[in-house]
């Protein structure tokens, strides 16, 4: 991490033990939710004088957990999340979920538990949909003025309650969804679709949703000439949950390492075209996984490889302090529970769980921990590699 990041990584001290100073901003909860009993700070105070709120561009990666430089792991090479974690505030401690793909961005986009909001299973391999939540995060974004679009995958169903107008998923003729994969959407075209939302001229603030592709599998060890160095089978070791160690896993960890290094690629090159629009001083950055990496006791289980992520926000303004090293951020949703200012409602019933925010805002927790976490309903695999589970792969 740069010497001049606002935090640093001590090598000596545990990942427990370790603190970004920075702290994250009430600008996140100016967003989404206000927060009674303090001050009127950031975007929430900009909201209240009048002036244009903050954009918002929240970038996913599919199947990453915490395998990244800034958490600390020796083989990774992130420096792109690096810097922006140095910028603002890395969770420790965040979890999805549950250790699938649509269910966990169900979650991201409405607050709700996938077993509250019905998408217990993937959307394309499973006979679940979602409830009608007409409440959802870009449905909310949208009414409030912001312009929508995505980038990547939703993977929801039914999608025709997500608006993203400006730059919407592709469907085929009867309304379902076309997925895409490393082939059909690679990083740089990811980047080129970025670079053509942000450049358009439209004074309304905007709400991107970006989902990279990598690093899920197939495990490329190369494509698209990223990573320009790969890393090698000979350089790595199996994840320390996977348990077993063959040269078919370490080459295996070796191509999801270089999937990590693609996705890192396009959040350097995504953030570059932020600050290039000059929009960077206005733009509320998330980042996270949607569940662990596709290996045995990852990806499609409750172990904590499978719903342990990383997660790192940039405000515009911030908080000095953040979310401390012990403290548990039970799970990701961009819907806390408190009551929201005019204009942006939330949706009525959320859990009475304490969101992700409130550890972004600074804000001290009680009571008991809620997270919790639901078994994917895709059938188990065993394999020592990897869960090649029926209709679990994505």
């Amino acid at each position: 991490m740069p010497a001049s990041s606002p935090a640093v990584w001590d090598k000596s001290t545990s990942r427990r033990s370790f603190l970004f100073q920075t702290g994250a901003s009430l600008a996140v909860g100016a967003m989404f939710a206000g927060m009674p009993g303090r001050r009127a700070h950031g975007a929430e105070q900009r909201a209240t004088e009048g002036t244009a709120p903050l954009n918002i561009l929240i970038v996913t990666a599919d199947d990453m957990g915490p395998q990244l430089g800034c958490y600390g792991d020796p083989v990774a090479r992130t420096p792109h999340l690096d810097k922006l974690a140095g910028e603002g505030v890395l969770f420790e401690n965040a979890y999805v979920t549950q250790a699938s793909c649509s269910p966990s961005r169900s979650s991201i986009l409405t607050g709700l538990y996938p077993h509250q909001n019905g998408m217990v299973g993937l959307a394309d391999y499973t006979p679940y949909n979602m409830k009608r939540l007409e409440n959802n995060l870009p449905a909310l974004l949208h009414r409030a003025g912001y312009r929508n679009g995505i980038v990547g995958k939703l993977h929801l169903r039914p999608n025709d309650q997500f608006p993203f107008p400006d730059m919407p998923f592709p469907t085929r003729e009867d309304g379902s969804e076309i997925f895409p994969n490393a082939t059909t959407l690679t990083v740089r075209q990811t980047v080129g679709k970025v670079k053509e939302f942000l450049g358009r001229k439209d004074p309304r603030p905007f709400f991107l949703y970006v989902n990279l592709v990598d690093p899920h599998r197939p495990f490329y060890q190369q494509h698209d000439g990223l990573p320009a160095i790969p890393v090698t089978p000979a350089e790595v070791k199996p994840l320390p949950f996977q348990g077993l160690d063959t040269p078919e896993i370490r080459q295996e960890v070796a191509g999801y390492y270089n999937g990590v290094g693609r996705a890192d690629f396009a959040v350097g090159a995504i953030l570059e075209a932020l600050d290039a629009c000059g929009k960077r001083d206005n733009t509320l950055v998330l980042f996270l996984g949607d569940n662990g990496p596709d290996f045995t006791r990852g990806k499609t289980t409750c172990y904590e490889g499978g719903i342990r992520v990383p997660m790192i926000v940039r405000s515009p303004t911030q908080l000095k302090g953040g979310c401390a090293p012990d403290r548990w951020c039970p799970r990701w949703t961009s819907f806390p529970p408190w009551p929201s200012p005019p204009g942006l409602p939330c949706r009525p019933g959320l859990p009475e769980c304490p969101s992700s925010l409130s550890c972004v805002a600074g804000k001290r927790v009680g009571g008991r921990p809620c997270a919790q976490n639901t078994r994917p309903t895709g059938r188990p695999a065993f394999s020592p590699s990897g869960p090649f589970a029926t209709g679990a792969t994505n």
